[in-house]
């Protein structure tokens, strides 16, 4: 999401709470509400409006941006050129689980130990989820170290699949993805790339 927001140049300004708005808010139903923001912008999904606090927020946000045309301006696609990897998915899989145990091994456990140590909160790491989530629960001794590894390796796999997801549905909404061959060599990769940027 955060290379398609780049690429399409969508608006994700900090937007301060108006209290006052709120208020005023609050005093409509939820059928209202929807048709307001509606009024601002197209609804193709629900991430705006599947609880009504969220919903009060897109409002929110929607009439600050209202308020301040300058901030159309400061927000437009870049030129850009996506090239993404592919391939089988055995080998795919068998990377992921190999590079699960390089970064184990050389020094993962110990930044998220030095994090712990530093004051951030267990709570906090979990909530960021995969790598995080895991070792700390591993370090705080909720579970060991083989089944922290297959947790989060399958976790990884999982987050995989969804990229990948992700990407056919930017493909399907007209964002022109260059696949290149995962099992390539390096060179062969770079030497793909750089002709596609020459053309």
């Amino acid at each position: 999401m955060y290379l398609e927001a780049v690429l399409r140049g969508y608006k994700l300004f900090p937007v301060p709470v108006n209290v006052d708005l709120r208020q005023q808010l609050e005093k409509e139903n939820d059928e209202v509400l929807l048709g307001k923001l509606a009024s601002y912008k197209s609804l193709h999904n629900d991430t705006d409006t599947c609880e009504r606090p969220r919903l009060i927020r897109a409002i929110e946000i929607e009439e600050y941006y209202m308020q301040h045309p300058e901030l159309q301006e400061a927000v437009k696609p870049l030129p850009y050129i996506i090239f993404g990897l592919c391939g089988d998915r055995d080998l795919i899989r068998t990377r992921i689980t190999q590079r699960l145990h390089e970064r184990l091994d050389t020094g993962m456990i110990e930044e998220v130990q030095n994090l712990l140590d530093a004051g951030v909160s267990k709570h906090q790491l979990i909530r960021y989820g995969l790598e995080y989530k895991y070792v700390t629960q591993y370090l705080q001794g909720e579970m060991d170290y083989d089944t922290m590894f297959t947790l989060l390796n399958t976790a990884i796999h999982q987050f995989s699949k969804r990229q990948m997801t992700w990407f056919r549905r930017m493909e399907r909404m007209g964002l022109t993805i260059h696949w290149i061959d995962v099992a390539l060599p390096e060179d062969a990769k770079m030497e793909m790339i750089y002709k596609e940027i020459q053309r």
